[in-house]
């Protein structure tokens, strides 16, 4: 699969973020899953997998904050192409060997246009490694890195939530970029 083959996987799960509809009950709206402990999670919201990052020394009061995996981006719908939330979760403990999350904010499936994906590692603000950001890319291109960024957002470890930044300055690399296989 050449860089357009990896763009077309990677298009699908940009489709994720369009209006469809679910086969079973409504995904719960953010309100309701804010504050939360999971897993487990909603039956209407199975698990897709994520990404851990902690928080850069002095950005939390939080000791805790800068453990590995502090925190974490947790995806969720029926399936990638039906995504529907993206939950920003915090480490709270364990329950046997399983870590217990707080939902701390919740990205809502906006509508974009076909072709968009949500980037969510992988990603650089003014150069430096961003591992706490969320961005809208174009999906479809072929170069090393989803370009252009249309909307972006921030995790803010002071106040725990997500804020939305201007996206000049932000890159989020293509891990399809030269695959053949």
């Amino acid at each position: 699969m050449g860089g357009r083959g990896a763009a077309a996987v990677l298009a699908a799960i940009a489709a994720a973020f369009c209006p469809t509809a679910f086969a079973g009950a409504a995904p719960p709206k953010a309100e309701a899953l804010i504050g939360r402990t999971v897993p487990p999670f909603p039956p209407e919201l199975p698990d897709l997998g994520g990404s851990c990052f902690s928080a850069p020394a002095g950005a939390s009061a939080d000791p805790a904050a800068s453990a590995i995996c502090a925190y974490a981006f947790s995806a969720h719908g029926p399936d990638w192409p039906r995504l529907s939330h993206v939950l920003v979760l915090k480490a709270i403990g364990h329950e046997g060997n399983q870590t217990q999350w707080r939902v701390l904010d919740v990205l809502e499936r906006p509508t974009q246009p076909p072709g968009r994906m949500l980037a969510f590692h992988g990603c650089l603000r003014d150069g430096r490694d961003a591992p706490a950001l969320l961005a809208w890319v174009d999906a479809e291109g072929e170069g090393e890195w989803y370009e252009p960024v249309y909307r972006a957002w921030e995790f803010d470890f002071a106040r725990e939530r997500l804020r939305e930044i201007p996206p000049a300055g932000v890159r989020c690399v293509n891990e399809g970029h030269g695959y053949d296989g």
